[in-house]
């Protein structure tokens, strides 16, 4: 799976509700600072409960999301692994990643 993914691509990896809110996110500019520091992209996103939650996809060497993480406090089920539902953050910031260049 290649970034940033398609929305249909990121209903696989995410809850309905996870995708609404990263669109949410996405399109108020809550996504920071965005940048790539091989195999890592790394964004901060900012946060209700704290200023901003540090999110992390690990790609393989073909750009393939292989992992993704969130500091934000997710209780829908996971976001740690790649077959655990995503975090509104992890998914605002696949969706900015259609305009970064990194």
């Amino acid at each position: 799976m290649s970034f940033p993914l398609s929305l249909n691509t990121l209903s696989q990896y995410a809850t309905q509700r996870s995708i609404e809110r990263g669109l949410d996110y996405y399109e108020r500019g809550y996504v920071g600072s965005i940048g790539r520091r091989e195999p890592l992209i790394e964004a901060e996103v900012s946060g209700e409960v704290q200023p901003f939650y540090h999110t992390c996809l690990m790609l393989d060497e073909n750009d393939r999301v292989v992992s993704a993480s969130c500091t934000c406090p997710y209780d829908g089920g996971g976001g740690a692994n790649i077959s655990l539902p995503w975090r509104w953050s992890i998914c605002a910031t696949q969706m900015s990643l259609r305009n970064a260049r990194l």
